[in-house]
């Protein structure tokens, strides 16, 4: 069979892109991993028909490849908050920082004397 009388039919699908997924330019760090996981996601998302009540989250660091407008945005982490992710915070210019954990009394002095606002010890409900 010549190429021009191939047909595709979407039975005989194998793969197709996620719909949730746009065609933007993604900058994620090289061999971090996180275009394979986003695309993981954006699939059972898809699946799940769930994209309404789905909360899109871009790592920090490929946030600022990106170009993100941290300034404008809400850092989140499941984790402690330390110190030093206090510093990158501050010096990002991210305005908030929450956390399910307590931060240290360190983090806390920083956060206050740079007008870091702190959002922590807060257990979400499971989803």
């Amino acid at each position: 069979m010549a190429e021009s009388e191939i047909k595709l039919i979407p039975e005989n699908r194998v793969y197709a892109k996620p719909r949730l997924l746009t065609d933007a330019v993604m900058h994620f760090c090289p061999g971090c991993s996180h275009g394979t996981i986003h695309k993981l996601v954006a699939e059972v998302i898809d699946e799940m028909q769930v994209e309404h009540d789905a909360i899109g989250i871009t790592p920090v660091g490929c946030a600022v490849l990106a170009g993100l407008p941290l300034a404008e945005c809400v850092l989140y982490t499941s984790g402690r908050v330390p110190l030093d992710m206090v510093r990158k915070a501050i010096r990002a210019g991210v305005p908030v920082l929450v956390s399910k954990s307590m931060p240290t009394v360190q983090s806390a002095e920083l956060a206050a004397e740079y007008g870091l606002q702190l959002v922590c010890g807060r257990k979400f409900p499971k989803v």
